[in-house]
Order: structure tokens, then sequence, then C-alpha cells
């Protein structure tokens, strides 16, 4: 096998060395994948927005353009006059009960309704709204999952010099769900993936030569991120943490102390600070169920929805079988996210499939899918990313023709594996393990999908040879 070069902090410091600075994206390149990406996710919106099943918003969308509109109309965030004259129905045809609402709604001392979501994506998106309404939203935010696939494949380019791989890898994870479904929907887990993106590059890689104006964009990235949903402090304190080590002492005070600011607005709005119960519940002892149903789960889980993800998984055993100090790092900024999640009452998310809250994980596991590519033959390399890339394109292709697929009902059931069984008479969901309708079958089911990606795994890197994508 030939040598394949890696671009791989030194295994000393865990740091990329001053003297051979990372390589840094093209203008004109980063113009080309910007435009492209665009492109494919701008049609996407259109052509979803031409279907009659999916012209309005949905679950916490709702919530989270209301605020913008009540920003844009009334200059504040007190939702009463919204739902008292229905504005709202403009994006959203039907009534809210006051079940729905109260879901949503938290009052205080100050007389109105205030939403519990937090205020960052509605501040992000408001000036979209005012111009364009709904589909100055949606566009808005096709720029911004654009520019998340551009800092992507600089990311990717940064840790991984196996050039193939990293076009693979990235090529596959843009046409893919979760993140070609999230991108036009009014969520928080895209604005937050391009935030912590931002601080990985600038912030971690960067960290033994940050300029001013690379510290002003990490330091915004972790003060942002709380803002958009309070669980994202979970990326927050270890970043903040490991750039404080690295000599940036300030910086990182500044962003762990910033974490108390959302809590602040709550407390000064309503009178006191909302607790985990507002928004869900955390049990330790729904590890198991959280911790497989992300990825494997019929109804929620990334793998049935964007199969190249099995190759973070191949990535992720990689880098605990290295010796370079800086995967373990790595891994451990995203872990205590990960497990939250994992116990999280709340995991698979809302209506729309994979769970969003892997979204911001994308940016960790996106380099785990190049460095899996990077250490396979070349011949091998582009027969996977083919397979594993045109799967993904074939589900993104069911969800844009048939909208319907793209929303849970949390009936243990995947609306795509019920399409594929009309269409060829094999039923998958037979087989396939559900963790939102846990039944006995769904651990030994997930059992032997974990013993096939095991052997799978042992196909793909049988015959590697003497170098590894980890050697610099």
């Amino acid at each position: 096998m030939e040598h394949v070069r890696c671009n791989l902090p030194s295994q000393r410091s865990g740091v990329p060395p001053k003297k051979l600075p990372l390589k840094r994206l093209q203008s004109n390149l980063a113009i080309y994948l910007f435009g492209g990406t665009f492109l494919v996710y701008a049609l996407y919106f259109a052509v979803t927005m031409l279907q009659p099943a999916r012209n309005y918003l949905v679950g916490d969308e709702v919530y989270y353009v209301m605020m913008s509109y009540s920003l844009w109309d009334d200059g504040d965030l007190n939702l009463e006059d919204e739902f008292a004259s229905e504005s709202y129905r403009a994006f959203y045809p039907q009534l809210l009960t006051e079940r729905e609402i109260g879901a949503h709604i938290l009052r205080g001392w100050r007389e109105g309704m205030y939403s519990k979501h937090g205020v960052g994506l509605p501040v992000l998106i408001v000036s979209a709204w005012g111009l364009g309404r709904q589909a100055g939203v949606s566009l808005w935010l096709v720029i911004l999952t654009a520019l998340l696939a551009v800092q992507l494949f600089g990311l990717m380019s940064e840790l991984v010099a196996e050039r193939s791989a990293v076009w693979l890898a990235w090529v596959g994870l843009i046409i893919s769900p979760p993140l070609v479904l999230y991108a036009a929907l009014v969520y928080t887990e895209v604005p937050a993936a391009l935030a912590i993106v931002i601080v990985l590059r600038h912030g971690i890689l960067r960290s033994a030569s940050m300029r001013w104006y690379n510290q002003w964009a990490v330091l915004a990235g972790l003060l942002f991120l709380p803002w958009l949903n309070p669980r994202h402090i979970l990326f927050v304190l270890p970043l903040a943490m490991v750039i404080g080590l690295r000599g940036y002492r300030r910086l990182a005070v500044a962003a762990i102390g910033g974490t108390a600011l959302p809590f602040t607005y709550f407390w000064f709005l309503l009178g006191y600070v909302p607790t985990l119960g507002n928004y869900g519940n955390v049990a330790l002892n729904r590890f198991p169920i959280g911790a497989l149903g992300l990825w494997l789960d019929a109804e929620a889980g990334v793998l049935p929805y964007g199969p190249i993800y099995i190759l973070a998984v191949y990535g992720l055993v990689r880098t605990i079988r290295t010796r370079n100090p800086f995967w373990p790092l790595w891994n451990g900024l995203w872990l205590p996210y990960y497990l939250f999640l994992s116990t999280y009452d709340a995991w698979s998310g809302g209506f729309n499939p994979p769970a969003r809250m892997v979204v911001p994980l994308i940016p960790f596991f996106s380099p785990l899918v190049a460095l899996a590519l990077a250490e396979m033959t070349p011949r091998l390399r582009y027969i996977v990313a083919a397979v594993l890339g045109t799967s993904g394109l074939i589900v993104t292709s069911l969800l844009l023709v048939q909208p319907v697929l793209r929303y849970n009902h949390h009936l243990g059931q995947s609306h795509i594996f019920e399409y594929l069984a009309s269409q060829t008479g094999i039923d998958l969901n037979a087989i396939w393990p559900s963790f939102i309708n846990l039944e006995p079958s769904s651990y030994w089911q997930a059992g032997l999908i974990i013993v096939g990606a095991t052997i799978g795994y042992g196909l793909l890197f049988a015959r590697r040879g003497s170098h590894s994508v980890w050697n610099m």
C-alpha cells in the first residue's frame, strides 16, 4: 500500500507544530465549494417548497419563527399578542392548542408569554424573516449550511493529507442526511455546528499561534453556543478548557463565564431560571437506549438515513488504537454531549429524522470518516465511498419526492422502510431495531448489526499496508 500522509498534530504536544502551518483553503476553492453546496441545498429547498405536504413549519420551528416575528414587528419577545391574534397562522395554518402552547411557553413575574427556547436562533434569523419571511429564513439557513460545508472541508483537509479521502468523505456527507435534510429547517443545530467547526479550526488546531482575529472568532463561537441551546454548554466547557490549557486563559475564562448569560436572561425575564425539567428528563438507566438509538434506531438513528456515518465509527476505532495523544483529546471534546444525549428522554428529536441533536457532532465525526477512507486501499476507498454515498443520496431523494417520509410519529416504525416495503415487498422494519418503541428484540437486533459492522471493519482494513495514516 502506498504511504498515506496525514496532517495530524505532533505526537509530543498534540498540537500542530508552528513550523508546519496547517493548510488553508484557497479562496477560489472555498468559493466553488460554497457555490456548489448552496446550489444543491437551495434546489432541495426549492423543490421541497413546491410540495403541498411541506409548505409550513412544524414543532419547535413554529416558536423560533414566532420569536423572530415578534422581534421584527413588536421589538420584544412577548408572544402573547401573536397567540391572541393568531398571526402565526401565516406560516403554521393549524390552530395551536393550549396543550401545544403550554409545552413551549414560560410565564414569570413579567406579564406575557415567553418561549422556553433560546433567543440565539431568532436573533440570527430576524433580518431574514423581515426581508423574506419564511422563504427568507430558509434561504439564510441554506447559506449557513453551505458555509458549514466549506468549513467541514477545511477541517478535514487540515487533518488528512490524503486528498481523495477528503473529497470522497465531503461529498458523501453533504448529500446524505442529516445535513441535507436540516439545511433549510429552522432549528439551532446547523448554526451550532458552524460555531463548533470555527472553534475547532481556529481555537483547537491553531491554538499554538492564534492571531487576534482568530481569538475573537473563537470567543464569538463559544459565547453564541449557549444562546442557541443550553445543552451546547457541554461543548463550550471542554473546548474552553483545552484552549485555556494551551495558554489562552482569559479567552477560556470569558467563554466559561459567558455560559451564565442565557440563564441571566431568563432570570431577568421570568424571575427564575428554567430547569432541565422544562425541556426533558435525564436518567442514567436510559443510557443503553439513547446510545444505541442515536446510531441504529429505525426511526431516528443516523445510520439508516446516512450510512456513510458508519465510517465515523470505524475512524473512531482507528483513533483509539493510535498512540497520538491528539485523538483522545479530540474524542473527549464531543463525548460529554453524546453521553448527555444518551441519557436524555428527548434523544430522538422532534418530528424530523434522524435525530437533529446529532448535527452538532458532524464537525467531530467528519474527520473520522475521512481518516477511515484514507486507511483503505485506493480502489476499496472509492468503492466504499460510492456505495455509502449513493445510499445516502437515495435516502435524500426519497425524502425529497415523498415529503411525508420526513416526519416521525414515534411509533417505532421507519417511514422509509415502510415505503420501500410497499415498493419491494421487503419489510426492513421487521428486522431493524427500534429504541423509540423498545422491545426485547431491539437489543439482539442491534447486536447482530454490531457483529456485522465488526466483520465489515475487519474486511475493510485487513489489507492495509505497514504504513498508517496516524504516522507523520
